[in-house]
């Protein structure tokens, strides 16, 4: 092969280079292009997020008007808890249901996993929302025992709640899921 012949093939392979180039020009989007699909998308998502937190809060028990917060795979509990009239009302596939140990566990465990799992919240709305939780399960166990009934009952749990997380409690110590109890009961 002499020199002009390898000169024809380059020229001819630069030539297929440059139609190839132009061929993927034409299949690769512009950063317009890529920008509005990036927009769809995200409308897309929106939407999704939307339609998901509608079907969440029909499904599941815990109403929470922002699931599009909730990124984690959690483990909700099997039934409803509703404050209706200033009284917990639990329901179980529709039909309300007296409250039970269970109940007030599973709520429990929910809480756990809510503050571990849920990285996509800031750390005091976890411990702010789980310290509601667990008040509602305390409240939950409280009604299982029948503190509601029984007034000796109902001391002897407060008593049992009243369980500071420190060796000495500090002046002025609050325990506000003491407080919440002993109005709820």
């Amino acid at each position: 092969m002499n020199h002009e012949e390898m000169n024809q093939r380059f020229s001819r392979l630069e030539n297929e280079i440059a139609e190839l180039n132009k061929k993927l020009s034409t299949l690769m989007p512009s950063e317009d292009e890529k920008k509005r699909r990036d927009e769809q998308f995200a409308a897309f998502d929106d939407y999704c997020r939307k339609v998901m937190s509608r079907n969440l809060s029909e499904c599941f028990s815990i109403h929470n008007d922002n699931f599009s917060e909730l990124e984690w795979e959690c483990n909700r509990p099997s039934f409803v808890v509703s404050g209706d009239a200033g009284k917990i009302t639990i329901s179980e596939n529709g039909k309300v249901t007296p409250p039970s140990h269970q109940h007030s566990e599973e709520l429990i465990e929910f809480a756990i996993d809510y503050l571990k799992n849920n990285k996509k919240q800031g750390l005091m709305k976890r411990v702010g929302r789980c310290m509601g939780y667990l008040q509602v399960a305390a409240e939950i166990e409280a009604l299982a025992s029948g503190a509601d009934k029984d007034a000796i009952v109902r001391e002897a749990l407060l008593r049992d709640f009243n369980t500071p997380p420190f060796k000495k409690v500090p002046a002025y110590w609050l325990h506000p899921g003491l407080t919440y109890l002993k109005v709820r009961i």
